[in-house]
């Protein structure tokens, strides 16, 4: 039992140290993201209330599958919250969700909230696992020109993480995102605006441009090379 839980932990520390930043190539250019004449707001975070639905599950007889039972479950407030920055950088987060209790939203607002506070490092919530490459999990960039608006961001796929394409209408305080799943087909989410004075809130990407943009990559080879040379 414990060498099997012991291959087992190795076996995700393994997957976890070769976690691959896929799709580098169809990132927007740095150089057109970030805010052109559009009344996106900088100054706290948009925001989707929804509720999570926690189904339990039936053995199917003797055959070791299981289906879902509708008649038993549990569901959970959360809140989806997107935060952006002037330069065209957003990082994407959600609630912790909890089924045993049902969490007023206010007081999920108030988590948030301390979460964004100047004291808070937001990296504290997101799980290293001896490598920096899951930090970009969440993560991307963004263009907002008028009242449109395209998202780019990173999301985890079988260990390793690729770019996820969202298209969306901007208002005075909100933002109509358009999605898309296999399921539901294209459907439409509101986020609502909540000012808030937001603190350290560092996007992996803006702290490492030269992973994800060739001329940031060859700027920094140079720069190395002129200080080994030196």
């Amino acid at each position: 039992m414990v060498k099997n839980i012991i291959t087992g932990f190795i076996a995700v520390l393994s997957l976890c140290s070769c976690a691959i930043i896929y799709d580098k190539d169809k990132l927007m250019p740095q150089n057109q993201i970030g805010i052109f004449n559009s009344p996106l707001k900088t100054e706290g975070y948009y925001y989707m209330e929804d509720i999570d639905t926690l189904y339990e599950y039936n053995r199917i007889g003797n055959s070791g599958a299981f289906e879902i039972d509708s008649s038993r479950y549990n569901t959970a407030n959360t809140i989806i919250y997107w935060v952006f920055n002037k330069e065209g950088y957003i990082s994407i987060s959600s609630s912790i969700t909890d089924f045993d209790v049902l969490i007023p939203f206010s007081e999920l607002h108030s988590k948030i909230q301390k979460r964004l506070s100047e004291e808070t490092n937001v990296n504290e919530y997101k799980v290293h696992f001896f490598r920096k490459n899951v930090l970009v999990w969440c993560d991307g960039v963004f263009r907002a020109e008028n009242n449109k608006i395209h998202i780019q961001f990173f999301y985890n796929s079988m260990g390793n993480y690729r770019l996820a394409n969202l298209n969306g209408i901007v208002g005075d305080s909100t933002i109509t995102a358009t999605f898309f799943n296999k399921k539901r087909g294209e459907y439409k989410e509101i986020f609502k605006f909540m000012p808030f004075k937001v603190g350290n809130n560092p996007n992996y990407i803006q702290e490492n441009p030269q992973i994800f943009w060739k001329r940031n990559r060859n700027i920094s080879s140079t720069k190395k090379q002129i200080a080994k040379n030196h």
